[in-house]
């Protein structure tokens, strides 16, 4: 039996199992003790221990999490490849989008104004055109993004669905109220 010096209540060995770190002596305050000043010091102390956890999350962890992330895609790249090919072919629309805002914004032909979730549904819709009918469908810019004549906005006023031959016909030659 040791006595505790904090709640000087006498208790058996086992409720003092942890060592001290400098003469590896039992401690001299119990399980239940220890317990309640670790509460204390967590509610006196949040945000230092929320700055330690964002420290440790932003250096340690995410730096774990790519090393682990990496060496499992070298580990079973054919499976990473499968995952991959499985998600672009169900995201294709997504994709199609993205590109073209990258395209677009390249030509510096996307205006604050324009409307991302009316321009994703046009390439939504292309696909779904394309599983209906079986014929493969594009989202045409009615007005060329880039033109010796004219240069259009990347914009859902100028978008338009259409069959991929009818696209590759007209190319970026001709547009309605051409002169």
């Amino acid at each position: 039996m040791k006595k505790c010096v904090i709640c000087e209540i006498e208790k058996p060995f086992t409720e003092f199992n942890r060592r001290s770190k400098t003469n590896n002596t039992l401690r001299g305050d119990c399980k239940a003790c220890r317990k309640i000043k670790w509460q204390l010091y967590q509610e006196n102390n949040k945000d230092k221990i929320n700055a330690r956890k964002n420290e440790y999350v932003r250096n340690v962890y995410k730096e774990k999490q790519k090393a682990a992330g990496k060496a499992w895609k070298e580990k079973n790249r054919a499976k990473y490849n499968a995952i991959n090919k499985k998600w672009r072919d169900k995201n294709k629309p997504l994709i199609n989008y993205h590109t073209m805002l990258r395209t677009a914004s390249k030509l510096q032909a996307t205006p604050k104004w324009a409307n991302n979730f009316y321009i994703l549904e046009a390439y939504k819709l292309s696909k779904l055109r394309g599983n209906i009918t079986g014929i493969k469908w594009h989202v045409d810019h009615i007005v060329p993004l880039r033109s010796k004549l004219v240069c259009g906005l990347h914009v859902e006023h100028n978008l338009q669905v259409i069959p991929a031959s009818v696209n590759q016909r007209k190319s970026n030659k001709s547009w309605p109220d051409m002169p």
